[in-house]
């Protein structure tokens, strides 16, 4: 059985709260109201409802504005307002509560009914979003923490080659370090599938063979390549022995000037 949603209806007009009770509960809702402010705060902490209809201009302590403010920061539930009339001071205060939608008295059902269908989906919509971007939040963190201490370097960069991250063993491989090249464009070609060697600095100092490899991600929710290189140094003087390797690895030069050519181009993204 599908939940219905609750609506909280804050006026301090007893006969604008039943005409709207009644016409809520033809469409499905449950309805509670509250006629002040500090009561509407009240039943919130109570019985969470999925939406509000707020009375722009309430009596009391409190206005209906000021009720939002609270209810924006402390329960994040969506706010549609209800006014008759409101001047510019008082509508530029209530677009600070960032409401779902406005309502002006006098109103029809159908327009009640449409903006309270918009506004639950509106905060359907966005909590999902939320839901995502914590997810890839905690997948963003837990890929740094799993590939910083993997073997083979591994480089993320977007759809315009931007370097959006890079752990130890690539920083190793190719003689730079993190803050050197985040945010800035490597020279080398990007294709997904494809496979090219490309020279490295193994450990010790010495120069290695890496074999890297491009395949398609996602990095923050958004298109982009991850970059994998392994070290082949061992396995092609193995299978070579003494042979000369027919094609040389592809060679990049950092434009750092006064500087030994690196592995990588490094450029200054445009501003």
């Amino acid at each position: 059985m599908i939940e219905k949603k609750r609506i909280l209806i804050v006026d301090d007009e007893p006969d604008i709260v039943k005409l709207i009770e009644v016409s809520l509960t033809k469409y499905g809702y449950d309805t509670i109201s509250a006629a002040n402010g500090q009561e509407a705060l009240d039943i919130i902490r109570n019985k969470i409802p999925d939406l509000i209809l707020m009375d722009i201009t309430l009596k009391g302590e409190m206005d209906g504005i000021e009720t939002a403010t609270q209810i924006h920061y402390s329960f994040d539930i969506p706010v549609i307002y209800l006014t008759a009339y409101a001047d510019d001071e008082k509508l530029a205060r209530a677009k600070e509560t960032q409401p779902y939608g406005y309502i002006l008295k006098p109103f029809e059902n159908r327009e009640l009914k449409a903006a309270i269908e918009i506004g639950l989906y509106k905060a359907e919509v966005e909590n999902q979003l939320k839901a995502v971007t914590e997810e890839l939040r905690i997948s963003t963190a837990g890929f740094q923490n799993i590939v910083g201490k993997n073997i083979d370097g591994i480089i993320v960069v977007d759809r315009n080659k931007i370097v959006k991250f890079l752990n130890p063993a690539a920083e190793n491989m190719f003689g730079v370090k993190i803050e050197q090249v985040i945010g800035k464009e490597f020279s080398f070609s990007i294709a997904a599938g494809e496979v090219t060697n490309v020279e490295i600095t193994r450990s010790g100092g010495n120069r290695g063979v890496g074999e890297m490899l491009t395949v398609e991600t996602q990095w923050e929710a958004k298109p982009a390549h991850l970059v994998s290189i392994r070290d082949i140094t061992d396995r092609n003087k193995a299978k070579n022995k003494l042979k000369k390797h027919k094609h040389k690895p592809e060679k990049f030069h950092t434009a750092a000037a006064g500087r030994e050519p690196m592995l990588m181009d490094i450029k200054k993204q445009d501003i």
